[in-house]
């Protein structure tokens, strides 16, 4: 989770914020 959350505020900040709450919300 930590490395996927990592890539997406490298890839995109804006991005990680809404993709952040939908992988928190996974198990």
């Amino acid at each position: 989770m930590g490395v996927v959350a990592g890539l997406l505020g490298i890839g995109g900040g804006s991005l990680a914020v809404p993709f952040q709450q939908i992988i928190l919300k996974m198990p």
